[in-house]
C-alpha cells in the first residue's frame, strides 16, 4: 500500500458499483448470499486499493476511511476458490511478494460470518484484483459506528471538456505516480 493510500491516520479503501447510492446502505442482492467457499455475505463489503477497484469495470468509485484500530490483527488469505482460479494471477501475486514472507494467516481465508461476530475489519491478500494487495472484509456495523468513514464516489463516466472521463484521469495519474522519478536535493 502507498503511502498516498493513507490520510490522516485513516487508511483509504475503494469500493466500485454501478451506482451513486453508498454500496453500505444498497439492500443486498442474492450475489452477496454467503457461501461457504466464497468470502462474500450480505452484511459485508470488499473494499481494496484503487487499483483493485478500477480493474472490476463498474461506474462509481466510491472512497471509504478506514480506522486503523478497528482492523482485524491478522491479514487472511483470499476465498478458498481464488487459490487456483488462474495461472497468471499467480504468477503475478508471487512476482509482487518476491522477497516477503507471507504472514501465517495467509493461506486461510478470511470468514465473512466472523467479520460480522466481531464487527472487525478483516484485511486480505488479495490475490483477484491488483493481485497481492491488501483488501478490506468490511462490516456493514464498522461503518455505522465510525470506524470506516464514507467519504464519497467519483463518477468515472462524467467526461471533461476534452472529452476524458474520471476513469482516464484516474488511471492517468496511476501511471504518473509509477513512473515519478524522486526529487534530488
Amino acid at each position: 500500500m502507498a503511502a498516498s493510500d493513507h490520510l490522516n491516520n485513516y487508511i483509504k479503501a475503494y469500493h466500485i458499483s454501478w451506482n451513486d447510492t453508498p454500496p453500505h446502505e444498497l439492500f443486498p442482492s442474492g450475489l452477496q448470499n454467503y457461501r461457504e467457499e466464497d468470502n462474500r455475505h450480505p452484511d459485508v463489503l470488499h473494499m481494496g486499493t484503487r487499483k483493485a477497484a478500477m480493474q472490476i469495470h463498474r461506474t462509481h468509485l466510491h472512497e471509504y476511511e478506514i480506522d486503523p484500530s478497528a482492523l482485524h490483527p491478522v491479514t487472511h488469505g483470499d476465498a478458498a476458490h481464488m487459490k487456483g482460479k488462474i495461472e497468471a494471477v499467480n504468477r503475478k501475486f508471487i512476482k509482487k511478494m518476491e522477497g516477503v514472507q507471507p504472514e501465517l494467516w495467509e493461506d486461510v481465508p478470511g470468514d465473512p460470518r466472523e467479520v460480522v461476530h466481531t464487527g472487525q475489519v478483516f484485511p486480505y491478500r488479495n490475490l483477484g484484483e491488483d493481485p497481492g494487495s491488501i483488501s478490506y472484509m468490511v462490516p456493514k456495523s464498522a461503518i455505522k459506528s465510525g470506524a470506516v468513514r464514507y467519504r464519497g464516489f467519483t463518477d468515472l463516466t462524467v467526461k471533461d471538456a476534452e472529452g476524458r472521463d474520471a476513469r482516464d484521469k484516474i488511471e492517468e495519474e496511476e501511471k504518473m505516480y509509477k513512473y515519478a522519478k524522486p526529487t534530488e536535493k
